[in-house]
């Protein structure tokens, strides 16, 4: 689910939401994918045990209540064929998930260096009117690229890590 605050808030308040003290990172979201193949693999051990189980015990089986046993065990089995498909899909959905967040990350100006944009950023400004203006043309540029929380453009990665 989408984060409603996301879009009004500052780079460095969503690096930090991604990467900061509380962030749960990737390794849970690994370890429920890891959860989900272990549920798949046991589902299908015992879907075999159950189905190998019911070919050799459905022999001595008779009458209706044999049948009715044979039918029990055939719809239990079917089902847990339908817990294995749809927990096949699942392990898929966590690796995506990684994937996108990864990607999010890699992304991502980090906080430090857009704290320390949008600190030269504000120097800048306050020192301009004393030199006349003449830092307008970087105020500007700075702005653009994301040294204002109210600018959505992104900084330059050459110079935000050249620092």
């Amino acid at each position: 689910m989408p984060d409603p605050s996301w879009p009004s808030s500052p780079p460095e308040v969503n690096y930090l939401r991604l990467l900061g003290p509380g962030a749960a990172g990737t390794a849970t979201t690994m370890a429920s994918g890891a959860a989900w193949q272990a549920l798949m693999a046991g589902n299908e051990a015992l879907f075999a045990a159950s189905t190998a189980n019911t070919a050799a015990t459905a022999l001595d089986f008779e009458g209706v209540g044999g049948a009715s046993s044979t039918a029990a065990i055939a719809g239990l089995n079917a089902g847990l064929q339908l817990l294995s498909c749809w927990v096949q899909e699942k392990p898929p959905i966590a690796a995506g998930a990684v994937a996108a967040y990864e990607m999010a990350v890699s992304s991502m100006i980090p906080a430090e260096v857009a704290l320390a944009n949008r600190a030269e950023q504000a120097a800048d400004v306050a020192l301009n009117p004393m030199v006349l203006g003449a830092l307008t043309p970087a105020i500007v540029a700075a702005s653009a690229k994301g040294g204002s929380h109210h600018s959505r453009g992104r900084l330059d990665p050459a110079r935000a890590f050249a620092r």
